[in-house]
């Protein structure tokens, strides 16, 4: 199996920063892969740590063993932070384990109502509920991994496809062949990014209703533009002043305090008062939604309001789905630059390389060639 061919030197600095241009990208992919898993990774384990410290009642067998569990988890790993020597570590975390199983075991239902409270306050009425709860957020990273990984995949040629007429062709039309299934490829994915981004200005945004600013007059593709764009800055304005709203709520929430009982009429009526609203909706709207019941009992439940009736939960799902025709523009771009390497000779087109690491960057040729050399130094 050979090496792919060297650029000549007509080509070279272009090559070469092709070759630095496809190293940077895909290490930024690869951190931001990294990151996102991390995210999603301490998102499930919030969701599932609240629902198995919140379990009471009829659960609270499940409940309790959750609690053991994560008690000899905690009990194994706090020691060998504090403890160094590994004779030691060994012995400590054995007995942490012991100790945090225990004592999970024998906290039974304790603390069950406030986890609960929490719980529901992060899927009802945080942040989080405009993601669609910890659930859909979880969903939508899991969409971007997965972008990012198509990505990642056409950066190094192992994407799915059918290599059956390449392996059946003569070498030296392998890669016109390739090369051109590329670009082809990249078409494909331009062309769809075209159709979900058409698909979710008008369902996600409803941009073609003018629902932001007015009517849309001609329904042109920059006009709608200009619509998403103000339906953007508006949804990133709630998700602000709802964090105004969690900012209010969590010292009450981590006292113990019911979140749905935390705002009255005038507090809710001050934070309506409070922000920019002005500059993102008619302020009779705003108005319209503060409360004057004079009811000293009445609570309101600690989740932004939109003017115009629209629901908050959920909303911000539309912004993650924009990554979806985004994600297939970069896989395009990742393609035609592989086609690029491949056509200078940076990159190879032999399909046996879809399974084996990839010999395309300069690093990997220089010792090759280096070694070659070596070699027949020796003999």
């Amino acid at each position: 199996m050979s090496a792919p061919a060297r650029p000549s030197s007509r080509f070279a600095r272009f090559g070469s920063a092709l070759e630095r241009l496809d190293a940077a990208w895909t290490k930024l992919d690869t951190r931001l892969v990294v990151s996102l898993l991390a995210v999603e990774i301490l998102v499930l384990f919030l969701i599932v740590a609240l629902k198995g410290l919140a379990t009471q009642g009829d659960s609270r067998i499940s409940g309790m063993v959750f609690r053991a569990a994560l008690g000899a988890a905690i009990g194994t790993l706090v020691p060998r932070i504090f403890v160094r020597t590994e004779p030691k570590q060994k012995k400590v975390a054995a007995i942490g384990l012991a100790a945090g199983f225990v004592l999970g075991l024998a906290s039974g239902t304790r603390g069950s109502e406030f986890f609960a409270n929490v719980r529901d306050w992060i899927a009802a009425s945080s942040s989080f509920a405009l993601f669609g709860g910890a659930p859909g957020f979880v969903k939508a990273i899991t969409l971007w991994v997965a972008l990012i990984g198509a990505s990642l995949a056409a950066a190094r040629g192992k994407h799915i496809g059918v290599d059956i007429g390449v392996r059946l062709m003569p070498e030296r039309a392998r890669m016109p062949m390739v090369v051109t299934a590329w670009i082809a490829s990249a078409a494909v994915c331009f062309a769809a990014s075209v159709g979900f981004i058409d698909y979710i200005i008008t369902q996600d945004f409803h941009a073609d209703e003018g629902v932001c600013a007015r009517k849309l007059q001609t329904g042109a593709v920059s006009e709608r533009a200009g619509e998403i764009t103000c339906i953007v800055r508006r949804d990133l304005f709630l998700l602000g002043r709802q964090a105004s709203l969690d900012a209010i709520v969590i010292p009450h929430v981590m006292r113990g305090e019911p979140f749905d009982k935390v705002l009255d009429e005038n507090q809710w009526n001050s934070w309506l008062q409070s922000g920019s609203w002005a500059a993102h909706y008619p302020m009779e709207k705003v108005t319209s939604l503060e409360l004057h019941t004079g009811d000293s009992t009445l609570r309101k439940m600690p989740l932004v309001a939109i003017p115009g009736g629209e629901n908050p939960q959920d909303m911000l799902l539309r912004e993650f789905r924009l990554v979806v025709p985004w994600g297939f523009v970069m896989i395009g771009l990742r393609l035609i630059l592989r086609a690029l390497l491949a056509w200078l000779g940076l990159a190879s087109v032999d399909p046996n390389l879809a399974h084996a690491d990839d010999r395309g960057t300069q690093a990997d040729r220089t010792a090759e060639a280096d070694a070659e050399a070596a070699a027949k130094g020796t003999t």
